[in-house]
């Protein structure tokens, strides 16, 4: 039985990043790494979506409202 891999939103967020730049098709990412070409394609919606850049679930709201501000 086949492990399933997990992939962080900033592995995920450079990836997406390379292939948006030119540096590497999707197909060319998706063998370097063993990744499937549709898992990719998702993760470059989720991308212009703004998912991997959502404020961590444990953060302190107010501190970063400070930040922002």
């Amino acid at each position: 039985m086949r492990v399933r891999r997990t992939f962080d939103d900033e592995f995920k967020a450079k990836i997406v990043e390379t292939i948006a730049a030119g540096a590497a098709s999707q197909a060319e990412i998706s063998r370097k790494y063993g990744i499937s070409p549709v898992m990719i394609g998702r993760w470059k919606r989720e991308y212009s979506t703004g998912k991997f850049f959502e404020i961590a679930k444990n953060t302190d709201i107010a501190s970063v409202k400070i930040r922002m501000a």
